[in-house]
């Protein structure tokens, strides 16, 4: 029942008290006065009863309120030596489930979340300590007045300085700052309610280094949105400064060598393609937008086969690592080669184009002279044989129209003495025979017949005629030797073609003669300018060439006529003629059919050098083992060329 009665409210064991011990004044009142009369009850008694039960009604109230008030009491000495009781002595016991009880466990409940909150105050600055102090991060709190507020512990290892030396003297972290950056660091500390963004700047140690620092900085507002600090931090980004000088220095050394290297690339004439696998172009230079129109940046990724393939190029030739293509609009000629490397682990190929046009232009322009050249030392030096004939034929020459001068004379004389001796003899027996007394001429018969006197002298006069006949013969052979031994002609010459071929003739009849009879069927021909001993050089090849083109004996026809306003030469042969496949290099310089060490293959070219030289032409026609023609065409009015035959 007290327990009950303990967990009652304050004011309701105090309104239950008063209410009965009213209740029981009352019901005392009402016993005593319905057991006394009014005459019987004394005033004495009546008082008496009143101040006792008054009396009892104080007890009563005292006696609830000192038993109600005194947890209430408790509490409040607890909390008054509260600060004193650490640990679980500082919580209250709970007794009763009354206002006091309640308020016990409110009071305690309490306590638990101050204590809550305080461990957690004490965690978070424990963990903002050891953040604060175990980084490079210098933390600073400043107040309007630039005060230090706070600065974190680790300054000392950052800066040099101690975090008194800041609190005592807060513009010391100011002198810090390096003066060409101060300027910057006042205005973001300026703009830092609404600027979020860091800056760089520099900061000198106490050791007299300077370090590079990032800063941030914002404004610190309380509810009123009133300025209450600034709150900064600074960052040592020294290193970082340092690796981004060194990476921006090697960045740029690698950024100028690639540019060096693209720009090398670009200024060569040569294509530089890497692609991958697949023949994916991945990087190529400048060079390939010319060949294909495209871009560079374009070509990235395309297949290069397909690409070429469209803007017209193709293959010639094809090997494992090697090629050549062929443009067809422009008739370019490109030599690619491919090396196989490895690119970023993959396996890749490097492909190289060269435009070898003007090279092989080159190269044949060069093989050409050289072969000219070959071909003009081989002329120069049969020119020289020529030369040095003909300076042996004029020497000759010369020294043989001396004797023959008088040989022919004395020859002439002869015949002249054998004609007056005959004339003279024949006078004489006719007058030995007309005298009537003439002696007896049988002996003398006898003896002219033994010693045929008579064939004597008819045989001297054929004899004489014969031999003049050959010293003419002689005269003119070497006439002829000299004549076409000569190569010092600088004009054209009005020149008969039969006489030239005649006079050919005459020079290699040795040659001739063996192998063939000369069928000559020369027409009626005008006078051809030309350069003679050159051409008698084209007829004595041709003339030469069909004898050694005889297998056995045979016919060499020598053929002119005049027609279209040219003059034609045909030189036919009946040997084994010429292959087919041979006919159309028959002019080629060095080409020959004969056997290895019996012709140089200059022959014909010289005689198509000559006639081109004289505007004509010369064409052969040969059927295999019935023989050859070489038919030379001049034209009566050619153009006229310089005259290149050294001397």
């Amino acid at each position: 029942m007290m327990q009950r009665f303990k967990e009652l409210s304050i004011a309701t064991s105090i309104t239950l008290c008063v209410f009965l011990t009213t209740l029981v004044f009352l019901s005392v009142t009402i016993i005593v006065l319905s057991c006394f009369t009014p005459d019987s009850i004394g005033r004495f008694h009546v008082l008496f009863t009143l101040t006792a039960l008054g009396l009892l009604l104080c007890f009563s109230v005292w006696f609830v309120t000192k038993r109600r008030m005194e947890p209430l009491q408790s509490l409040l000495a607890h909390m008054a030596t509260l600060g004193q009781k650490e640990g679980d002595a500082r919580y209250l016991p709970q007794s009763t489930n009354s206002e006091i009880g309640k308020l016990t466990i409110a009071f305690n409940e309490l306590l638990q979340e101050l204590d809550d909150d305080v461990a957690a105050q004490r965690e978070a600055a424990q963990i903002y300590r050891i953040v604060a102090e175990n980084t490079c991060e210098v933390a600073v709190w400043r107040l309007p007045d630039n005060s230090v507020r706070f600065i974190s512990s680790n300054c000392q290892t950052i800066f040099g300085h101690l975090d008194a030396e800041f609190y005592a003297d807060p513009a010391l972290l100011e002198q810090l700052i390096h003066p060409d950056d101060r300027g910057r660091w006042q205005q973001h500390v300026a703009r830092s309610i609404s600027y979020a963004k860091s800056i760089e700047l520099r900061m000198c140690t106490v050791d007299g280094s300077v370090r590079w620092f990032r800063h941030y900085s914002r404004q610190i507002q309380d509810e009123n949105n009133q300025t209450i600090g600034f709150r900064s931090s600074f960052l040592d980004i020294t290193r970082q400064k340092e690796s981004q000088e060194v990476t921006a220095r090697a960045l740029a050394l690698m950024t100028h060598a690639k540019r060096e290297w693209e720009e090398t690339l670009d200024c060569i004439d040569d294509v530089v393609m890497l692609v991958d696998s697949e023949h994916r172009i991945q990087r190529t230079n400048r060079r390939i937008s010319t060949l294909t129109g495209y871009a560079v940046e374009d070509l990235v990724g395309k297949d290069w086969r397909e690409l070429f393939q469209e803007c017209g190029f193709s293959f010639t030739v094809f090997r494992n690592n090697s090629g050549e293509l062929i443009h067809h609009e422009s008739e370019r000629l490109f030599d690619i080669f491919f090396y196989q490397i490895q690119h970023n682990d993959q396996p890749s190929m490097v492909v190289t184009m060269h435009d070898s046009t003007e090279l092989r232009r080159a190269t044949e322009q060069l093989q050409a002279a050289y072969d000219n050249l070959e071909q003009t030392q081989l002329k120069v030096f049969q020119q020289e044989k020529l030369a040095s004939i003909g300076q042996l034929a004029a020497g000759v020459a010369h020294e043989i129209n001396n004797p023959m001068g008088f040989i022919s004379s004395n020859l002439t004389s002869l015949k002249k003495y054998g004609m007056r001796l005959d004339e003279y003899i024949a006078v004489l027996q006719g007058s030995l025979y007309s005298c009537p007394n003439h002696p007896d001429m049988s002996g003398i018969d006898t003896l002219r017949q033994k010693l045929k006197v008579d064939y004597i002298i008819s045989d001297i006069t054929q004899l004489i005629e014969e031999s003049l006949e050959g010293a003419e013969r002689v005269r003119k052979i070497v006439a002829d030797l000299k004549s076409f031994s000569r190569l010092d002609e600088s004009k054209l010459t009005p020149a008969s073609i039969n006489d030239c071929l005649d006079s050919t003739i005459n020079i290699v009849w040795n040659e001739l003669k063996y192998v063939a009879e000369i069928d000559r069927q020369y027409g009626e021909l005008p006078m051809v300018p030309c350069y003679p001993q050159q051409l008698n050089q084209v007829f004595m090849n041709l003339l030469v060439n069909a004898a050694h083109a005889m297998t056995e004996r045979g016919v060499i026809t020598v053929k002119t006529w005049q027609a279209d306003n040219s003059v034609f030469i045909a030189i036919t042969d009946t040997g084994k003629g010429i292959p087919p496949q041979h006919v159309e290099r028959i002019f080629e310089p060095f080409f020959t059919t004969k056997e290895v060490g019996k012709g140089t293959g200059l022959g014909l070219s010289i005689c198509y050098d000559i006639v081109k030289k004289h505007s004509g032409e010369i064409t052969v026609a040969s059927t295999l083992g019935a023989g050859s023609t070489f038919t030379v065409r001049l034209p009566l009015e050619p153009v006229q060329t310089e005259n290149t035959n050294e001397k």
